[in-house]
């Protein structure tokens, strides 16, 4: 549900539990504003990220490459000695057009995430999809996910395509992490606290624009503007923080030999996508 009061973007606390995860909405903000209080419905759906990373074992090179079926962009890997503890990124939700030869309706999500590439147990990400379907209207959502568990669209979020998000990841324990998604392009902001997931191995941060998959199967990839992920970051516990430099960058090839989206670097903290074919 969508509500704008004087401006003033309108949520509730609410919990939502769904299998044992559970989910949090915890505080909001419209530029710079406490939200009223009301109510917002996370709406579980059948889409199913991550899986089929690139090989992960390319470490401590700029530029080491890897290809994925269904992820494109960049990829760290960290020793168990120095676990994840947050990812971070301000990047766009895909803005579309027409894949020529491809049924409608049309996909892309971009997103972050914290494992699902050495460590397929887990993988906690938040991000944004935009579909297109064959009248050329397109539709975007901000999500979040903690895998094994289903995806949560957040319908009360406003979004449009390439609307600028920054999300902050931040892993409290293997089983608990609170996210928060701003509309950078609007000023609104939600906070999350979730509980219950399934445990994290903490080795993997994930900067991904990705040809997700539902219950029926991988969805029709769109084409797509460039989409930039900017000021990357990865903290560990150790106290550092890691960037996009010696990431494992990763190319999006589903089909042929032609990829469907590489990802460029363009210095230690910055990246993006390019849609292809």
């Amino acid at each position: 549900m969508k509500a704008l009061v004087s401006g003033i973007f309108i949520l509730i606390r609410v919990l939502l539990a769904y299998a044992d995860l559970e989910v949090t909405v915890v505080s909001g903000t419209s530029k710079g504003r406490p939200i009223l209080l009301g109510s917002v419905t996370l709406e579980r759906t059948q889409v199913r990220r991550g899986g089929n990373a690139p090989p992960y074992d390319v470490k401590g090179k700029r530029n080491s490459t890897g290809a994925s079926g269904n992820w494109c962009g960049g990829l760290q890997h960290t020793p168990s000695t120095n676990k994840f503890t947050g990812i971070s990124a301000y990047f766009a939700a895909p803005n579309l057009l027409s894949r020529p030869n491809t049924p409608y309706p049309q996909h892309a999500a971009s997103w972050i995430g914290i494992d699902g590439a050495s460590c397929q147990t887990a993988l906690l990400q938040a991000g944004t999809t935009t579909s297109l379907d064959q009248n050329g209207t397109q539709t975007s959502n901000a999500w979040l996910e903690w895998i094994p568990d289903a995806a949560y669209t957040i319908p009360s979020f406003p979004l449009s395509p390439g609307d600028w998000m920054f999300v902050n990841i931040s892993v409290l324990s293997s089983t608990s992490a609170q996210l928060v998604l701003e509309n950078y392009s609007l000023g609104n902001t939600v906070t999350f606290n979730l509980i219950n997931g399934t445990p994290l191995c903490q080795a993997d941060t994930e900067w991904i624009v990705e040809d997700f998959s539902t219950n029926v199967g991988q969805v029709p990839f769109a084409r797509f503007s460039d989409i930039w992920f900017e000021q990357c970051q990865a903290r560990t516990t150790n106290g550092s923080v890691i960037s996009i430099e010696g990431a494992t960058i990763i190319a999006l090839q589903n089909t042929g030999i032609t990829p469907s989206c590489i990802a460029q670097e363009y210095d230690d903290q910055n990246f993006w996508c390019s849609s292809q074919g």
